[in-house]
Protein backbone atom coordinates (compact mmCIF):
# COMPACT_ATOMS: atom_id res chain seq x y z
CA UNK A 1 0.00 0.00 0.00
CA UNK A 2 2.91 2.46 0.88
CA UNK A 3 4.45 1.26 -2.39
CA UNK A 4 1.04 2.24 -4.80
CA UNK A 5 -0.17 5.26 -3.09
CA UNK A 6 3.56 6.53 -1.80
CA UNK A 7 3.06 7.59 1.39
CA UNK A 8 4.48 6.19 4.74
CA UNK A 9 2.10 3.78 5.90
CA UNK A 10 2.84 2.46 9.79
CA UNK A 11 0.98 -0.30 10.93
CA UNK A 12 0.35 -0.77 14.83
CA UNK A 13 -1.20 -4.35 14.69
CA UNK A 14 0.36 -6.18 16.99
CA UNK A 15 -0.91 -10.23 16.86
CA UNK A 16 -3.71 -11.37 19.58
CA UNK A 17 -4.80 -7.26 20.08
CA UNK A 18 -8.60 -7.05 19.95
CA UNK A 19 -10.51 -3.46 19.54
CA UNK A 20 -9.82 -2.29 23.01
CA UNK A 21 -6.07 -2.76 22.19
CA UNK A 22 -6.58 -0.68 18.96
CA UNK A 23 -7.96 1.92 20.28
CA UNK A 24 -5.67 2.27 22.91
CA UNK A 25 -2.93 1.69 20.07
CA UNK A 26 -4.22 4.61 18.37
CA UNK A 27 -4.37 6.83 21.20
CA UNK A 28 -1.08 6.07 22.71
CA UNK A 29 1.08 5.54 19.39
CA UNK A 30 -0.93 6.63 16.20
CA UNK A 31 -2.23 9.75 16.85
CA UNK A 32 0.54 11.89 18.27
CA UNK A 33 2.41 10.83 14.33
CA UNK A 34 -0.69 13.10 13.51
CA UNK A 35 -1.64 10.96 9.96
CA UNK A 36 -3.77 12.19 7.43
CA UNK A 37 -5.21 8.69 7.48
CA UNK A 38 -6.60 6.02 10.41
CA UNK A 39 -7.41 2.87 9.14
CA UNK A 40 -9.25 0.44 11.63
CA UNK A 41 -9.45 -3.24 10.79
CA UNK A 42 -12.35 -5.19 12.41
CA UNK A 43 -12.12 -9.44 12.06
CA UNK A 44 -14.21 -11.63 13.17
CA UNK A 45 -12.84 -13.01 16.20
CA UNK A 46 -12.81 -9.06 17.55
CA UNK A 47 -16.13 -9.49 19.16
CA UNK A 48 -15.07 -12.78 21.38
CA UNK A 49 -12.09 -10.50 22.40
CA UNK A 50 -14.41 -7.51 23.27
CA UNK A 51 -16.39 -9.61 25.41
CA UNK A 52 -13.51 -11.84 27.49
CA UNK A 53 -11.35 -8.16 27.81
CA UNK A 54 -14.89 -6.99 29.30
CA UNK A 55 -15.40 -10.12 31.74
CA UNK A 56 -11.65 -9.63 32.85
CA UNK A 57 -11.63 -5.92 33.31
CA UNK A 58 -14.82 -6.91 36.20
CA UNK A 59 -13.11 -9.77 37.82
CA UNK A 60 -14.68 -12.39 36.13
CA UNK A 61 -12.33 -15.63 35.55
CA UNK A 62 -12.91 -18.25 33.49
CA UNK A 63 -12.20 -21.46 35.88
CA UNK A 64 -9.30 -23.44 34.07
CA UNK A 65 -10.50 -26.91 32.91
CA UNK A 66 -8.10 -29.75 33.15
CA UNK A 67 -7.80 -30.14 29.25
CA UNK A 68 -6.67 -26.70 28.87
CA UNK A 69 -4.53 -26.75 31.87
CA UNK A 70 -2.76 -29.81 30.00
CA UNK A 71 -2.69 -28.39 27.18
CA UNK A 72 -0.82 -25.16 27.93
CA UNK A 73 1.76 -27.29 30.36
CA UNK A 74 1.86 -30.79 29.04
CA UNK A 75 4.00 -32.15 26.66
CA UNK A 76 3.10 -35.30 26.67
CA UNK A 77 -0.56 -34.32 26.45
CA UNK A 78 -0.01 -32.28 23.83
CA UNK A 79 1.88 -35.26 21.44
CA UNK A 80 -0.18 -37.23 22.15
CA UNK A 81 -2.98 -35.40 20.82
CA UNK A 82 -0.91 -34.65 17.90
CA UNK A 83 0.07 -38.30 17.34
CA UNK A 84 -4.50 -38.74 16.86
CA UNK A 85 -4.44 -35.74 14.48
CA UNK A 86 -1.49 -37.93 12.36
CA UNK A 87 -4.21 -40.81 12.22
CA UNK A 88 -6.95 -38.53 11.10
CA UNK A 89 -4.86 -35.70 9.16
CA UNK A 90 -8.32 -34.53 7.51
CA UNK A 91 -10.30 -34.75 10.73
CA UNK A 92 -9.11 -31.05 11.90
CA UNK A 93 -10.25 -29.45 8.87
CA UNK A 94 -12.14 -29.49 5.15
CA UNK A 95 -10.65 -28.81 2.59
CA UNK A 96 -12.11 -26.51 -0.69
CA UNK A 97 -11.93 -28.49 -3.60
CA UNK A 98 -9.20 -27.52 -6.21
CA UNK A 99 -8.54 -24.58 -4.72
CA UNK A 100 -6.12 -26.24 -1.75
CA UNK A 101 -7.86 -24.38 1.28
CA UNK A 102 -8.37 -25.44 4.51
CA UNK A 103 -11.15 -24.02 6.31
CA UNK A 104 -11.65 -25.24 10.05
CA UNK A 105 -14.84 -26.90 11.22
CA UNK A 106 -14.60 -25.04 14.11
CA UNK A 107 -14.69 -21.45 12.38
CA UNK A 108 -18.09 -22.57 10.66
CA UNK A 109 -19.74 -23.88 13.34
CA UNK A 110 -19.05 -20.77 15.40
CA UNK A 111 -17.39 -17.97 13.31
CA UNK A 112 -17.63 -15.20 15.92
CA UNK A 113 -16.35 -17.60 19.04
CA UNK A 114 -19.08 -16.56 20.93
CA UNK A 115 -22.61 -17.99 21.27
CA UNK A 116 -26.18 -16.27 19.38
CA UNK A 117 -26.60 -14.70 22.76
CA UNK A 118 -23.53 -12.74 23.24
CA UNK A 119 -22.77 -12.15 20.15
CA UNK A 120 -25.22 -8.19 20.32
CA UNK A 121 -22.83 -7.65 23.58
CA UNK A 122 -19.67 -8.15 21.72
CA UNK A 123 -20.77 -6.01 19.18
CA UNK A 124 -22.02 -3.47 20.49
CA UNK A 125 -18.42 -3.40 23.03
CA UNK A 126 -16.85 -3.09 19.44
CA UNK A 127 -18.67 -0.39 18.25
CA UNK A 128 -18.02 1.69 21.22
CA UNK A 129 -14.25 1.06 20.48
CA UNK A 130 -14.79 1.80 16.88
CA UNK A 131 -16.71 5.10 17.93
CA UNK A 132 -13.76 6.16 20.45
CA UNK A 133 -10.96 5.37 17.46
CA UNK A 134 -13.20 7.96 15.62
CA UNK A 135 -13.34 10.72 18.00
CA UNK A 136 -9.43 10.80 18.23
CA UNK A 137 -9.24 10.75 14.94
CA UNK A 138 -11.19 13.93 14.42
CA UNK A 139 -9.34 15.38 16.83
CA UNK A 140 -6.22 15.61 14.57
CA UNK A 141 -8.71 16.13 11.33
CA UNK A 142 -7.88 12.40 9.65
CA UNK A 143 -9.92 10.69 7.67
CA UNK A 144 -11.30 7.61 9.71
CA UNK A 145 -11.23 4.64 7.66
CA UNK A 146 -13.17 1.36 8.66
CA UNK A 147 -11.95 -1.84 7.47
CA UNK A 148 -13.87 -5.17 6.89
CA UNK A 149 -11.91 -7.94 6.99
CA UNK A 150 -13.56 -11.46 5.98
CA UNK A 151 -12.33 -14.70 7.63
CA UNK A 152 -10.75 -17.44 5.05
CA UNK A 153 -14.23 -19.60 5.76
CA UNK A 154 -16.58 -16.38 4.96
CA UNK A 155 -14.41 -15.92 1.72
CA UNK A 156 -14.13 -19.35 0.04
CA UNK A 157 -17.72 -21.13 1.44
CA UNK A 158 -19.09 -21.06 -1.48
CA UNK A 159 -16.65 -23.98 -2.40
CA UNK A 160 -18.29 -26.32 -0.20
CA UNK A 161 -21.25 -25.25 1.02
CA UNK A 162 -23.02 -27.57 -1.88
CA UNK A 163 -21.38 -30.49 -0.10
CA UNK A 164 -21.14 -29.42 3.69
CA UNK A 165 -24.56 -29.74 4.85
CA UNK A 166 -23.62 -30.36 8.39
CA UNK A 167 -21.78 -26.48 8.28
CA UNK A 168 -26.02 -25.23 6.60
CA UNK A 169 -26.22 -22.66 10.00
CA UNK A 170 -23.04 -20.88 8.60
CA UNK A 171 -24.71 -19.40 5.92
CA UNK A 172 -27.06 -17.48 8.03
CA UNK A 173 -24.31 -15.93 10.00
CA UNK A 174 -21.65 -15.36 7.44
CA UNK A 175 -22.69 -11.86 6.58
CA UNK A 176 -24.12 -10.94 10.06
CA UNK A 177 -20.94 -8.99 11.29
CA UNK A 178 -19.93 -7.50 7.70
CA UNK A 179 -23.62 -6.19 7.83
CA UNK A 180 -23.32 -4.83 11.01
CA UNK A 181 -20.04 -3.20 9.90
CA UNK A 182 -21.29 -1.56 6.54
CA UNK A 183 -24.76 -0.41 8.26
CA UNK A 184 -22.64 1.18 11.16
CA UNK A 185 -20.61 3.10 8.55
CA UNK A 186 -23.87 4.21 7.18
CA UNK A 187 -25.17 5.63 10.26
CA UNK A 188 -21.70 7.54 11.35
CA UNK A 189 -21.04 8.73 7.21
CA UNK A 190 -17.75 6.86 8.22
CA UNK A 191 -15.63 5.78 5.15
CA UNK A 192 -15.91 2.29 5.32
CA UNK A 193 -14.29 -0.27 3.11
CA UNK A 194 -15.80 -4.07 2.81
CA UNK A 195 -13.03 -6.44 1.75
CA UNK A 196 -15.27 -9.50 1.07
CA UNK A 197 -16.31 -8.37 -2.28
CA UNK A 198 -13.10 -8.51 -3.85
CA UNK A 199 -11.87 -11.62 -2.01
CA UNK A 200 -14.69 -13.94 -2.42
CA UNK A 201 -14.24 -13.35 -6.60
CA UNK A 202 -11.24 -13.75 -5.98
CA UNK A 203 -11.30 -16.87 -4.25
CA UNK A 204 -14.44 -18.38 -6.69
CA UNK A 205 -11.26 -18.40 -9.31
CA UNK A 206 -9.55 -20.25 -7.42
CA UNK A 207 -7.04 -18.35 -6.45
CA UNK A 208 -5.09 -18.56 -3.23
CA UNK A 209 -5.31 -15.59 -1.11
CA UNK A 210 -4.36 -17.04 2.45
CA UNK A 211 -2.09 -19.48 3.71
CA UNK A 212 -3.78 -23.50 3.49
CA UNK A 213 -4.04 -23.71 7.30
CA UNK A 214 -3.67 -20.58 8.71
CA UNK A 215 -6.24 -17.81 8.91
CA UNK A 216 -3.97 -15.05 7.37
CA UNK A 217 -3.91 -13.60 3.82
CA UNK A 218 -0.16 -15.16 1.74
CA UNK A 219 1.66 -12.52 -0.45
CA UNK A 220 -1.02 -13.11 -3.18
CA UNK A 221 -3.95 -12.07 -0.50
CA UNK A 222 -2.37 -9.17 0.98
CA UNK A 223 -1.38 -7.33 -2.74
CA UNK A 224 -5.04 -8.02 -3.77
CA UNK A 225 -6.15 -6.08 -0.72
CA UNK A 226 -3.60 -2.85 -0.63
CA UNK A 227 -4.84 -2.83 -4.18
CA UNK A 228 -8.32 -2.70 -3.33
CA UNK A 229 -7.46 0.20 -0.54
CA UNK A 230 -5.59 2.31 -2.66
CA UNK A 231 -8.50 1.66 -5.62
CA UNK A 232 -11.14 2.81 -2.70
CA UNK A 233 -9.17 5.87 -1.74
CA UNK A 234 -8.36 7.09 -5.13
CA UNK A 235 -12.11 6.68 -5.79
CA UNK A 236 -13.22 8.76 -2.82
CA UNK A 237 -10.49 11.26 -3.52
CA UNK A 238 -8.74 10.43 -0.09
CA UNK A 239 -5.04 10.66 -0.54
Amino acid sequence: LAALAKRDVINLGVPGYGPVQYTRALERYGIPLTPKIVFYALYTNDLEDCVQYEQWSRGQRKRMSVKRYLRQNSVVYNLFNQLKAFKKPRSRYIEVPNVGMMLIPKKLNNPYGLGKDKYGSGWTLAARQIDKAYEYSKRINATFVLLYFPSKEEVYWDGIKATAKRFATFEDWRDKLRNNVVEFCASRQLFCLDLSTVLRARGSNGEKLYYPVDIHWNDIGHRVVAEEIYKFLSAAKIL
